[in-house]
């Protein structure tokens, strides 16, 4: 965990439910919990490798403003997301209001810990892809200069629960790729599979592993790989780059 997540969570102690304090228990479980209180949407989300699990994911915001000035670009090695803002990679209100409410979310726990707020940066959205089901991924920054991956539900749908945020380093040779899980919602009219989908860096042509007691291989295309179904992605994934070699992450 970051120090600054740490500090977050060592100092804030919002959990009156919590038997004992804050500095008792789990950051992770601490987490959890507020993320449960605060977040806009509440969902199984997973970033991998990024800082905790990610039901923490839509509050684990360590920020960026897509500093390129500065010498640091959150997009670097992204190629689909390497243009100039259009009226495409403008953010739909839900979208826009889901990260007023995060960032809200942080700017009062920053005033009652002392820990510096950071920011999602709305206007720093690419749209990189568009997903077979009709849902767009998007990246954005923050006031540190992190990655954020950013996706809608399908048009027409009702499900809400479909949208969602999660933050964390940009992606490197040592991250290749982010992992978002999302469960399935098992009934009713919007019953979906559970999703797992990642950014990945340029120079990653598909990923693999294990699902249903075979491997599958799933292309890269616009930086975005996304597959339907209960898998061990989130266990093991193995990265394949377009100079042939590959490489294999447990987790």
């Amino acid at each position: 965990m970051s120090d600054k997540l740490m500090q977050l969570v060592g100092r804030a102690d919002p959990l009156a439910s919590y038997s004992g304090s804050a500095l008792t228990v789990s950051p992770e479980v601490v987490l959890s919990a507020l993320l449960d209180r605060y977040t806009f949407t509440r969902r199984e989300r997973r970033r991998r490798p990024v800082l905790i699990a990610a039901v923490a994911a839509a509050v684990l915001i360590i920020g960026s403003g897509v500093a390129i000035a500065d010498g640091l670009n959150p997009f670097a090695g992204i190629g689909a997301a390497n243009h100039s803002p259009s009226n495409e990679d403008a953010l739909d209100p839900t979208s826009i209001t889901m990260i007023k409410h995060v960032n809200d979310t942080f700017a009062n726990l920053a005033a009652h810990t002392g820990v510096p707020a950071v920011s999602v940066l709305p206007d720093t959205a690419r749209l990189i892809t568009e997903l077979a089901s009709g849902r767009r991924v998007y990246v954005l920054s923050t006031t540190s200069d992190d990655l954020c991956v950013l996706t809608t539900p399908p048009p027409n749908t009702a499900n809400d629960n479909m949208r969602g945020i999660s933050c964390g380093n940009p992606l490197s040779k040592d991250q290749p790729t982010t992992i978002e899980e999302e469960d399935q919602v098992v009934n009713g009219p919007n019953a979906t599979p559970p999703l797992t989908y990642g950014v990945a860096r340029d120079d990653v042509t598909a990923v693999s592993f294990m699902a249903n007691g075979t491997e599958q291989t799933v292309p890269v295309t616009n930086n975005v790989w996304a597959y339907e179904g209960q898998n061990s992605a989130d266990q093991s994934l193995t990265i394949h780059y377009a100079n042939g070699s590959a490489q294999t992450i447990d987790h």
